[in-house]
């Protein structure tokens, strides 16, 4: 394995970590640096056609995905690590979809925040999972609900 990846992946493990906690902690690092260079590239390419404030949300998600990753970097506080990534997973598409004008401008992209439950099943345990996909099902009722209420100077009228 490259050396660099090594060390990547055992960011903020401990000699007393289980060999699953120290799974976990790895795979949640693996998960969130090429979501963190995603969100990146989305907000760039929103910018280079003119939408700034759809580019926004993607691009301060990758900022704040790799600023979590560096926070965990150095506190080694798996906790905050773990919930800081699914709630920007959660949130994320809601406010993205909101921002290209809902549902069907914005392609549904909210349905991507169902990541952010099952994150939780992974990295969580089953009863927290369930409060995550509460969350989840809450944001798509709000969507649900601002859907036609959004200004017509939010629909981008973004080409197929």
């Amino acid at each position: 394995m490259i050396p660099v990846f090594q060390k990547f992946i055992g960011l903020g493990q401990h000699a007393h970590d289980s060999d699953e906690e120290k799974l976990r902690k790895s795979s949640l690092l693996v998960m969130s640096g090429p979501f963190a260079v995603a969100g990146l590239v989305w907000g760039v390419l929103y910018f280079a056609n003119d939408l700034l404030i759809p580019g926004l949300i993607p691009f301060t998600y990758g900022l704040l995905s790799i600023a979590s990753i560096a926070h965990f970097s150095i506190t080694t506080r798996y906790r905050f690590f773990r919930n800081s990534q699914l709630f920007l997973i959660l949130v994320l598409p809601f406010f993205l979809q909101v921002a290209l004008g809902g549902f069907v401008p914005g392609s549904a992209v909210i349905i991507w925040a169902i990541i952010a439950p099952a994150g939780a099943l992974i990295f969580h345990s089953v009863s927290r999972s369930l409060i995550w996909f509460a969350a989840y099902i809450s944001l798509v009722f709000i969507a649900f609900v601002i859907n036609d209420r959004l200004p017509d100077y939010i629909n981008w009228n973004l080409a197929p």
